[in-house]
């Protein structure tokens, strides 16, 4: 054993509720849990007494929606945009790029914030979208999550699905504008991702992660679009 921790107070946060006073260290992995007095049985290569502190395991934060984040940042990251007018510009612009005409896949974004427009500060609406194409579906979400706008092929869809039933006091089919609950409706009126289009969401976002300094993920973070 290369460290001894004793002399505290350590929630193990097991299936038990274990409470223990010393936690033995051995090629940084955790070799032993137990009492003061187990403890002073031991020979390990250093001692370490904790005084009283309270010592509590590692956390791992798996509310972090890293495959929505990635989601996001692969179509477009709104955060920035200050009008209405860059937004259907820029919605013009990557559907060129991407021949969203043609593939019929959906421009999706998030970010976009009123407060910030300095042509309008309102909601964007269905008009404002369709001004970018009624061709193939536009859904964008404001920076809030809570309200979303979406384009008359959107809508089209989402009004389809079965569940959209039980939100429809969320969504105002004159303004394509939908709210709360109603907004996580996209996600059942997209086509699902293929395997390799999941690992390339992944991998974007383990890229990120790395540039700030975070080296490992919890695998299942990554199991389900959001």
């Amino acid at each position: 054993m290369d460290t001894l921790f004793y002399n505290a107070k350590i929630d193990t946060r097991d299936c038990r509720s274990t409470a223990a006073e010393a936690i033995g260290i051995a090629d940084g992995n955790i070799v032993f849990i137990g009492t003061k007095e187990e403890g002073e049985k031991l020979n390990p290569k250093e001692k370490i007494d904790l005084k009283g502190a309270y010592v509590l395991p590692g956390f791992c934060d798996s509310h972090l929606h890293m495959l929505n984040y990635a989601f996001v940042t692969s179509a477009y990251a709104m955060y920035d945009v200050t009008s209405i007018k860059e937004i259907q510009e820029t919605g013009r612009r990557m559907a060129e790029e991407r021949n969203l005409a043609k593939t019929g896949k959906w421009l999706f974004g998030r970010g976009w914030n009123q407060e910030r427009f300095t042509d309008e500060k309102r909601y964007l609406t269905k008009e404002d979208l369709d001004a970018i194409s009624t061709e193939f579906p536009i859904f964008f979400i404001r920076t809030c999550g809570h309200l979303a706008t979406a384009n008359t092929e959107a809508l089209k869809r989402i009004m389809k699905l079965e569940k959209t039933k039980n939100y429809l006091h969320f969504i105002d089919e004159e303004t394509g504008i939908l709210l709360e609950a109603s907004v996580k409706l996209v996600y059942d009126a997209m086509t699902p991702p293929t395997q390799e289009e999941v690992e390339d969401l992944i991998q974007l976002a383990a890229r990120d992660l790395n540039a700030c300094g975070i080296t490992s993920v919890q695998t299942d973070d990554f199991l389900s679009l959001p």
